[in-house]
């Protein structure tokens, strides 16, 4: 299994943000169900980066690749967003995976991330 990357894509605006059932894939049912969020915070080095963690828990049955999506908001607004890819991850497998995520205009509030979109490959 291959380290999961992510790259910044930096603001999205919430007018552009998918909806969780804008995914793809096979298998057993819609990939979004696959990603899950454990961690969304403000990066303490960095006051324009947040940082988020969390796993993709693959439910298919066949090795799959995914690329995902994450929206990051603070107060109802949309300051940032990441893509992640996490590559091979084998039938039944849970996978974790990190993210640094270009975020603006932050004040001191908590940050709220979700998964807007999944792609799900099987390899």
């Amino acid at each position: 299994m291959a380290a999961p990357s992510a790259t910044s894509v930096g603001v999205t605006p919430a007018s552009v943000a998918a909806s969780p059932e804008a995914a793809s894939g096979v298998g057993a049912g819609p990939p979004v169900g696959d990603v899950s969020v454990s961690q969304c915070v403000l990066d303490p080095s960095d006051a324009q980066r947040a940082v988020v963690n969390g796993t993709v828990v693959n439910h298919d049955t066949h090795m799959d690749d995914y690329t995902f999506t994450l929206t990051i908001d603070q107060g109802g607004q949309t300051v940032g967003s990441a893509v992640v890819t996490d590559d091979a991850v084998g039938s039944g497998a849970t996978s974790p995976w990190s993210a640094l995520g270009s975020v603006s205009a932050v004040t001191g509030a908590e940050l709220t991330c979700s998964v807007t979109f999944v792609s799900r490959t099987s390899l």
